[in-house]
């Protein structure tokens, strides 16, 4: 159940300012870790009497049905059920555009595994990264 006071909705260019407030709020290593972008794809967020506290991209991989998402809530915001109200709408459109979420993160970033946990999503894999 998320916060007394907040309401969730898809991010248009019209929110840029309020995107660009919760971006420049956010922790530098939390926002790199969600890959969150207002003009990436499927953008949703969740307002607290306001603002912007949590918000969520999803987009298709290269012409295919899964379709990556990343989140991130504001430090003062977390743990009231934001980024799972925002990962859930999201997810909801993604489902009924045809798309299949993937909620890929860190498995030690706490923050973000709690969240995928609570919306539904379960681990399938590991993602390799190799360093040049």
């Amino acid at each position: 159940m998320s916060a007394p006071g907040a309401g969730t909705r898809r991010l248009t260019a019209d929110d840029a300012e309020v995107f660009a407030a919760l971006a420049a709020a956010a922790p530098e290593h939390d926002l790199d870790e969600a890959f969150a972008e207002i003009d990436h794809g499927l953008v949703f967020g969740t307002f607290v009497n306001g603002r912007l506290a949590a918000a969520a991209n999803m987009h298709p991989w290269s012409g295919t049905r899964p379709a990556d998402l990343g989140v991130i809530t504001l430090p003062e915001f977390r743990g009231r059920g934001l980024a799972r109200a925002t990962v859930l709408a999201m997810a909801a459109d993604a489902l009924e555009g045809g798309y299949e979420p993937q909620y890929g993160c860190r498995l030690d970033n706490a923050p973000s595994v709690v969240p995928a946990s609570a919306s539904g999503f379960c681990r399938f894999g590991e993602w390799a990264v190799i360093d040049d």
